[in-house]
């Protein structure tokens, strides 16, 4: 299973908290700040505990009430000393046991336990399981066929175009709207600073040049994203293009900024005049810079006080570029 997010990743451990019966018994594996305890926050609301969840690493063990007590612990303290703790109480009490770093204390567990791997990705988090045990084959059972459910609930329709004259309004609205959103754009809360009808005649420009493209992408017919792609007819460097892109901040950290950036490198490459990619991106912006470079812009130089915050204080831009072979 995938997570994209911290809200994704506790989404999913309050679908398995729902779930959970009993002495049942989850180990949570996973390096430091991998999410074990977001995780089990999430098992906590659906457990229906309203409180706080706490790490328990230097207390090992913390218990919440819900509709099952829950007892959440956290062995990395105590290693392969497990009699350092009186575990059956937990195990084998009228609650649920959710064990992190539960991998040094294996030998000691019953063969009845569900452990739960939760590995970090550039853009989430990755989760893989091990049931022991009949009831911990029939509970991983069942929370894959609520995941299922979740991840249809959540599919979206993605379209992708580019845009024409006839979008002038909606473009200008959308960029008025995300000015608003970030300062770490050259946008502001001024918004873009043309009307629809001086919007309409650059579209127009855009669809006729070679070397041009404002691309759109929607989900479910609304627009969530822009990439314009702008370059110059002169002969010596209507080879490269300046790229600017912007993601509605309601869509952030879904991935659509990298659909889209890939679907303008593709374009580009289809073109047979761009030769180069360039961008600006504020150095303290450090997703977008590790997206550009992960598509394969290079930083080639740095501006200082190349931007200004909302709050006055001046930011240094990296200036990037992509070769178009």
């Amino acid at each position: 299973m995938i997570s994209h997010n911290e809200t994704e990743l506790i989404a999913l451990g309050k679908q398995l908290g729902k779930l959970l019966e009993k002495q049942d018994v989850i180990i949570l594996s996973g390096d430091l700040g991998a999410g074990k305890t977001t995780f089990t926050k999430g098992i906590a609301k659906g457990l229906g505990i309203d409180q706080m969840i706490k790490s328990p690493t230097y207390t090992i063990v913390r218990e919440y009430e819900g509709r099952l007590p829950l007892y959440h612990l956290d062995v990395y303290r105590i290693g392969n000393d497990p009699d350092s703790i009186d575990l059956d109480d937990f195990l084998f009490g009228d609650g649920a046991t959710i064990i992190e770093w539960g991998e040094l204390i294996e030998p000691s567990l019953s063969d009845a336990y569900l452990k739960i791997f939760i590995r970090k990705l550039e853009d989430g988090r990755e989760l893989s399981f091990e049931a022991h045990g009949a009831r911990a084959e029939a509970l991983l059972t069942s929370f894959e066929q609520v995941e299922k459910r979740m991840t249809k609930e959540k599919e979206v329709t993605v379209e992708i175009r580019q845009a024409d004259s006839a979008d002038a309004a909606l473009v200008v609205d959308f960029l008025n709207q995300v000015g608003k959103e970030s300062d770490y754009m050259s946008l502001d809360e001024a918004g873009i600073g043309m009307s629809p009808a001086d919007m309409e005649q650059f579209l127009m420009v855009q669809e006729m040049a070679e070397n041009r493209i404002c691309l759109l992408l929607f989900l479910d017919q609304e627009l969530a994203a822009l990439l314009n792609i702008t370059a110059v007819s002169q002969r010596s460097i209507q080879h490269i293009g300046d790229v600017f892109i912007v993601v509605q901040k309601a869509y952030w950290d879904q991935g659509l900024g990298q659909i889209l950036l890939e679907e303008g490198i593709e374009w580009a490459h289809s073109t047979g005049v761009l030769r180069k990619l360039v961008l600006n991106v504020q150095v303290r912006n450090e997703r977008a810079v590790h997206l550009y470079k992960k598509l394969g812009f290079e930083i080639e130089g740095c501006q200082a006080r190349g931007a200004c915050s909302a709050e006055g204080e001046f930011l240094d831009v990296y200036l990037m570029g992509k070769l178009i072979d």
